[in-house]
C-alpha cells in the first residue's frame, strides 16, 4: 500500500470513529418508584421524606375519657416496602390543652406510658415515623381527657364532727392550686377549696362553700374581692338542715350550717393547712351554705 492510500484509509477511519460518537447523549433512566407504601414520590406531603406510611389507629383518641391520669398510648406501627418493619422507630409527642409540648418519647414499639398527668385537663399527642437519619409523615392527631382525681379515703363519709384535715392534705398533695397557694394566691386559695369542698360532697352531698352575697368580700375562679357576690375564700360548709340551707338564702339559712376555715394565712406567701370550725356569729350579713359549682 502506498503514502497515499495509506492516508486515505486513515481519514475513512477517523471519519467513522466521529459518526459512532456523534448525536444527542443518552440520558440515564430513572429507578421504578413503587406505589405500594407511599413510595410514589420524592417527598412526602408534609415534606418529609422516609417512604412509609403514617403511623394509624391511635388509642385514646376522639376526646375518650381515660380511666387514670397515667395514660398508655398506642398506635399500628408505621411500614414500608424498603424499610424493615422492626428497624422503624417512632417520635410520640404529647401536648396540653393550650397547645403546648410536655412530652416527647422516641420508640421501636408500638406504645408508650405517660408520666402522671393533670387530672380533668385535655390532651392531645401524635407519631411520626423515623428511620436511619430520615423521617417520615406525621399521623393525624388523637386527643383524650383525663378523669376527676381520686377522692381519697380521708374525704369519704363521716360523722360531721370528723377533723377533716387528712382530707386537705390528701387533696393538697395532688393538687398545683395549692402550691400557687402557698404562694400567695389568693384566688388559688379559693379554688384549692374548692377541691376539698368537692371531694368531701362526693363523700357526703351537704359539704358546700360558703356563699356570699354581692358586695361582701368574695372569691371567683378569677380572682378575690368584693362585687357581684361569690364564696369565702377558704372556708367550706356543711348543712346541717333538712332543706333550708338549700335555699342558699335569707334568715333561716343562716341557723342550720357550720363553716369550716381550712387554710391559715389564705392569700398571704406561706400558707398553710387547718380545719378550724367557725363560731355561728361568723353567719352574718346573710352568708349562706352554697353547693359547690
Amino acid at each position: 500500500m502506498n503514502r497515499r492510500t495509506m492516508i486515505l484509509w486513515q481519514a475513512l477511519a477517523l471519519a467513522l470513529l466521529v459518526t459512532g460518537c456523534s448525536g444527542s447523549p443518552q440520558s440515564p433512566v430513572s429507578p421504578t418508584r413503587a406505589v405500594e407504601g407511599g413510595l410514589d414520590a420524592d417527598a412526602n406531603a408534609d415534606g418529609s421524606t422516609l417512604k412509609v406510611n403514617a403511623a394509624t389507629n391511635l388509642s385514646p383518641s376522639g376526646g375518650a375519657l381515660v380511666g387514670s391520669n397515667q395514660v398508655t398510648l398506642a398506635f399500628a406501627a408505621a411500614s414500608g416496602k424498603y424499610v424493615p418493619v422492626d428497624g422503624i422507630q417512632h417520635r410520640v409527642e404529647l401536648f396540653n390543652q393550650n397547645g403546648t409540648l410536655i412530652a416527647a418519647w422516641v420508640t421501636g414499639d408500638s406504645s408508650v406510658v405517660t408520666p402522671n398527668l393533670e387530672y380533668q385537663q385535655n390532651y392531645t399527642w401524635r407519631v411520626q415515623p423515623a428511620f436511619d437519619g430520615q423521617v417520615g409523615p406525621w399521623s393525624g392527631t388523637a386527643g383524650f381527657a383525663t378523669p376527676e382525681p381520686p377522692i381519697p379515703a380521708e374525704c369519704l363519709r363521716q360523722p360531721l364532727e370528723a377533723n377533716r384535715l387528712g382530707c386537705v392534705i390528701a387533696v393538697a398533695a395532688k393538687s398545683d392550686e395549692w402550691r400557687r397557694c402557698e404562694g400567695g394566691s389568693g384566688s388559688a386559695c379559693h379554688r384549692f377549696t374548692r377541691e376539698v369542698a368537692r371531694a368531701l360532697s362526693i363523700g357526703d352531698p351537704n359539704w358546700g362553700l360558703l356563699g356570699k352575697p354581692p358586695g361582701v368580700w368574695q372569691c371567683t375562679l378569677s380572682g378575690c374581692g368584693t362585687g357581684g357576690g361569690g364564696f369565702g375564700e377558704d372556708i367550706v360548709a356543711y348543712c346541717t338542715g333538712s332543706g333550708s340551707c338549700r335555699n342558699e338564702s335569707g334568715p333561716d339559712a343562716r341557723s342550720d350550717w357550720v363553716a369550716i376555715d381550712i387554710i391559715v394565712g389564705a392569700g398571704l406567701p406561706g400558707a398553710s393547712f387547718g380545719w378550724s370550725p367557725i363560731p355561728r356569729a361568723f353567719n352574718r350579713g346573710n352568708n349562706f351554705w352554697s353547693s359547690v359549682p
